[in-house]
C-alpha cells in the first residue's frame, strides 16, 4: 500500500513539519504503507488567510485528475496525533 501526506504549521507554536514527517513516518511504517513525496505548506488554513497553500492546491488538482498516486493519505496534525484517512474513491 502507498500513501502521500500533507502536512502544515500555521502558527507558532505548533508542532513543525519535520516532527509531523516523523509521526508519519512512524505510523506508515507501522501500518505497512510506503510514503511517497510529501505536500506541504506554511500558513493558515483560514478562509480570512493571505497565504498561498501551493501543495494544498497541487494535492486537491492532483486528485481530482487522477495525480495522486498512491491509496491514502496522511494528514499531519500540528497540536496532536497523526492522522491517517484511507479511501477507496481515491
Amino acid at each position: 500500500m502507498t500513501g502521500r501526506e500533507y502536512v502544515r504549521v500555521s502558527a507558532k507554536g505548533e508542532r513543525g513539519i519535520p516532527e509531523q514527517r516523523d509521526d508519519n513516518t512512524r505510523t506508515a511504517e507501522r501500518e505497512g504503507v510506503a510514503l511517497g513525496r510529501p505536500y506541504q505548506d506554511q500558513g493558515s488554513a483560514s478562509r480570512y488567510a493571505r497565504t498561498n497553500r501551493d501543495d494544498f492546491d497541487r494535492l486537491t488538482d492532483d486528485l481530482k485528475n487522477g495525480r495522486f498516486g498512491a491509496d491514502l493519505l496522511c494528514c499531519g496534525r500540528a497540536a496532536a496525533a497523526p492522522a491517517v484517512s484511507v479511501s477507496g474513491s481515491l
